[in-house]
């Protein structure tokens, strides 16, 4: 009996052993595992963040992008480009999401095996998207820098755009002085006068205008300094047929045609004198 117990003693202390050893095995590749889920883990939450900021600057660029293209005829093949960028960013994200939820889903199942070949194509799943996140930065680096200098291109245009709108209002007629019956309009172009001695002087005038539509230029002569209303000519102020005529057509163009709204066209001078 006591050989028969020492025996049983031993293989029972055996076993015991052999499971602890099989236990702390088993702990230890779990206890690895876990790490490399939670590395796993680590680098979805980077790449999630890298992504949210790549979708962020995108979504910057194609407000900027849409600004530039009203100026910059080639604004809307980048606009295009950034838009590819934007949605293949969104696959990458999902990928990420997914390789999340497999994670997830190995763990509550179990299964050693089974999970360590997983965690090692989740990896080789992430080194690739890593490749495609630092592609895709790249390209948008690319393209803000193409940006950049769309919004120079479109500051310049904006530029030039004033400067000839400026231009244009410095060249319209601009009411100065109103007081009563009596108004001064800014004349914008220089005018060549004659005095009374048929010798003739240059200058920009005022339009002196009654509240009855009758009046004529104000002007400033360097050689008596002094301003004066111009005198009607010889005979009286008299309007041709010809331009009576052509003042009758363009004021029934704009008045009953056009219902008082002048367009750029009927701003186009009839100069015969040039």
């Amino acid at each position: 009996m006591t050989n028969e117990n020492q025996t049983s003693e031993q293989d029972s202390s055996e076993q015991l052993s052999s499971f602890i050893q099989t236990y702390n095995l088993e702990q230890q590749q779990t206890f690895e595992l876990q790490q490399d889920h939670d590395l796993l883990k680590n680098d979805y939450e980077q790449l999630q963040s890298k992504n949210l900021e790549l979708i962020a600057n995108n979504k910057q660029l194609n407000n900027d992008l849409i600004l530039a293209s009203k100026g910059i005829s080639d604004a809307q093949k980048v606009a295009t480009t950034l838009t590819a960028k934007t949605n293949e960013l969104g696959r990458v994200r999902a990928t990420l999401t997914a390789t999340q939820q497999e994670l997830s889903t190995l763990k509550s199942k179990g299964g050693t095996q089974r999970l360590t070949a997983q965690v090692k194509r989740l990896k080789d799943t992430n080194e690739v998207n890593d490749k495609k996140v630092t592609r895709l930065n790249g390209d948008n680096n690319k393209l803000s820098h193409e940006n950049v200098e769309l919004k120079e291109k479109l500051k310049a245009t904006l530029s030039i755009v004033q400067a000839l709108n400026d231009e244009k209002s410095s060249n319209q007629p601009c009411g100065l002085y109103h007081n009563g019956d009596h108004h001064l309009v800014i004349w914008p172009q220089k005018t060549t006068m004659q005095r009374t001695d048929n010798t003739q002087f240059n200058g920009t005038n005022l339009l002196y205008l009654h509240q009855s539509g009758r009046g004529g230029f104000i002007t400033f002569d360097p050689q008596s300094e002094e301003s004066k209303f111009c005198d009607s000519p010889k005979g009286g102020l008299k309007i041709p047929k010809h331009v009576n005529e052509f003042a009758n057509q363009w004021l029934y163009k704009i008045n009953v045609l056009q219902g008082g709204d002048m367009k750029e066209e009927d701003r186009t001078a009839i100069d015969y004198n040039g």
